[in-house]
């Protein structure tokens, strides 16, 4: 049977427990979590997981546990596909979220917080629910990420280096577009594969610096400053 080797957990039914787990820790954590905004959110979550990591392995050390092989995965291009219709529901899901009318209490919110509660949308359950759909598929993908690694270990699965490239694929990308997600991501992708391998150190120093220059100089992202060039493309066009 296709299991996991520690109490013989089924594989599929551990991912969408991932799924439900990261849901359900977003609800209980969301309402705190949303009191802050901006660094101080990021900083937060951020503890949050770490803090996650450290419970699950005080855990693991109580029960004298030092990791779980996973064993009868899947071949990789199955992985490969399950990874493609993980990108492809989150596409889905925003597109669907976007034009609905609990999307549109979110742009609200976005825009003015204060207003959006007077024209009466509940701002604070609106935040709660957004919170935990977020964490749907993160939780899904981490179920997945496991059966490609082979082993699970808590240092492995909450590196934080995951975190961080997560917060940088939405910066670098700009907007909250499906599109600029994935300009980021390619941005990334291209940017570890290139560097990560032969130069680990220079790739972790450069993503930080990235940030902090996309935050403070470029806040509009990459989709921002291709703008201008697509704006003058149309304009030929048109002449």
């Amino acid at each position: 049977m296709t299991a996991l080797l520690w109490l013989s957990v089924p594989m599929w039914a551990s991912v969408a427990a991932g799924g439900v787990a990261a849901a359900l820790l977003a609800l209980v954590a969301g309402y705190p979590c949303l009191r802050v905004r901006g660094p101080y959110f990021v900083m937060l979550t951020f503890g949050l997981s770490q803090f996650v990591k450290f419970v699950v392995i005080e855990i693991e050390t109580a029960l004298q546990i030092g990791g779980r092989l996973i064993i009868g995965a899947p071949p990789i291009e199955i992985i490969y596909w399950l990874f493609l219709s993980m990108a492809t529901a989150a596409v889905v899901l925003l597109a669907v979220i976007r034009y609905s009318r609990f999307g549109s209490g979110l742009r609200a919110i976005q825009s003015d917080e204060v207003a959006a509660e007077t024209i009466g949308v509940p701002t604070v359950r609106y935040k709660v629910v957004a919170f935990a759909i977020s964490a749907i598929i993160p939780g899904l993908v981490g179920g997945i990420m496991l059966m490609r690694s082979g082993y699970l270990e808590p240092d492995t699965i909450f590196d934080p280096t995951v975190s961080l490239t997560m917060i940088c694929i939405a910066v670098i990308g700009g907007g909250n577009t499906p599109a600029t997600a994935l300009l980021g991501s390619l941005f990334l992708v291209g940017l570890s594969e290139t560097l990560w391998v032969r130069f680990p150190l220079v790739y972790m120093i450069l993503l930080g610096c990235l940030l902090i220059t996309f935050v403070l100089a470029v806040p509009q992202g990459l989709l921002g400053l291709l703008a201008p060039l697509r704006h003058r493309l149309e304009s030929r066009g048109a002449k």
